[in-house]
Order: structure tokens, then sequence, then C-alpha cells
């Protein structure tokens, strides 16, 4: 009879233990997945610079609100074999498309666009958090410049 009741005890502790769920990180329950990601790969054995800017332009598309063009201009160096996301969408709105303008400088790579969750942390700061690669483009190399849609863009 002990041991029914250690078992009992145990699965107890383990599944209150196991449902609890820290929300700190910013998603508001239904919201996951709801924001876009441009995520820099680098290919090759050399750095991957890539820039934004006047010319060369990141817009993400919302719904029911249209698209908003980040503003000012941005660069990025990603190392071999490592990736980064360059920029995301707006945590506050549910993103269903995104336009791409990049400029590469050095090296090769590719662009994804990844489905997940963008909240701001304790600090303010906007992260991302991927849960899903929805588009990748072709490899672009130094000079090229990566112009591209995804999803809902009117």
């Amino acid at each position: 009879m002990r041991i029914q009741h250690l078992f009992i005890l145990l699965f107890f502790s383990f599944t209150t233990l196991t449902g609890c769920s820290d929300n700190s990180t910013g998603s508001d329950g239904g919201s996951s997945n709801k924001s876009l990601g441009v995520r820099l790969v680098n290919t090759g054995s050399e750095d991957l610079e890539v820039e934004t800017g006047s010319d060369n332009k990141i817009t993400f598309c919302y719904d029911k609100e249209g698209c908003t063009e980040l503003g000012g201009g941005g660069f990025a160096t990603v190392f071999p074999d490592q990736e980064m996301v360059f920029n995301e969408s707006d945590p506050d709105k549910f993103a269903i498309g995104v336009k791409v303008g990049v400029k590469i400088t050095a090296g090769k790579g590719k662009i994804e666009i990844v489905r997940g969750e963008s909240y701001r942390d304790d600090a303010g700061f906007l992260e991302f958090t991927p849960s899903e690669v929805v588009h990748t483009s072709d490899t672009y190399t130094a000079g090229d410049t990566a112009v591209f849609e995804w999803g809902e863009t009117d």
C-alpha cells in the first residue's frame, strides 16, 4: 500500500511541475507564431555581410493593417556555418507577409522567412523565437541584391 501512495504522490508532483508555464517571454497565450522573422544563413567559408538602406528595405505586412516599412538602414555580419535573425515583425501585430530587399556585400548565403514569436524582453529589446521556416531563398553572393516577397504583400 505504501508504494501505491508513493507512486500517486510522485505522479501528482510530476504533473504539477510540468503543468506550470512561465510566460515571462512576453507571449500572450494564443499569440505564439504570429510573427515573421528574416533570418540570414551563411553557406560559405567567409563572413556573410548584408546591408539595408534607402534602396534596399524589409517591409512586413500585417493582417487588416497593410504593410509597414522598417525605418533606417542596417547591416549584419554572419560568421561561417552560422545564422541570425536580421529583422522581425512587430510583436503586437499578426504578420502575413514580408518584402525583402537586402544587399549582399561579402560572402554567400541564403535568406529564410521564419514564422515564430516576436516579443520584448525585460529590458525592452525586441527578441524573436523561431518555430518554422516557411521560405528559403536561392543562394546569394557578394554583389547580389536579394529582392523577393513571401506571403500576402498587397
